[in-house]
């Protein structure tokens, strides 16, 4: 039990990190500006840039690996929660004025956490459960650690 609610208040963190990262761009109060863009067309336009859509990509694997550690739900389930947690992101980066509404970041995002939660079932598979938990937790531990102190660097850098 003490594991689970550490992975939720880990997944939690992880979550304020990419609020922070792809909805206010590492910046408090957000620098906003006029983004009233919607990009319909999938890797296309003046804003995709491939090493992006990598970013945005990879940022939301672990999404998809703390679904399947929080949560016994299945993989589409979960890739589900991922989706309307990214449009809910997207459509408040346009509402806020902080960023362009992009069905890219959506696709890329979606696929990030496809990838997270189809990764945790297959080394399940090949791995004890409980074993491969600990390495995730103690992964997670370290690299959300980083991202908060990266975050606090950079919103400080920023605000100079």
């Amino acid at each position: 039990m003490k594991k689970k609610i550490f992975c939720i208040i880990l997944f939690i963190l992880y979550i304020i990190c990419l609020i922070n990262i792809f909805l206010f761009k590492m910046s408090i109060p957000p620098k906003t500006g006029l983004y009233d863009e919607i990009n319909l067309i999938p890797f296309y336009g003046e804003n995709f840039k491939i090493f992006s859509s990598i970013i945005h990509l990879i940022a939301f694997i672990p999404f998809g690996i703390y679904l399947g550690l929080i949560s016994k739900r299945k993989s589409s389930e979960s890739v589900a929660i991922g989706f309307i947690f990214i449009i809910i992101l997207e459509t408040s980066k346009h509402i806020l004025g902080t960023g362009v509404l992009d069905i890219t970041n959506i696709i890329t995002n979606t696929l990030g956490v496809y990838l997270g939660r189809i990764s945790y079932r297959l080394t399940t598979k090949v791995m004890d459960k409980d074993s491969l938990d600990k390495v995730i937790i103690i992964t997670a531990s370290i690299c959300t650690l980083c991202l908060i102190v990266f975050l606090i660097f950079s919103t400080l850098l920023n605000s100079k």
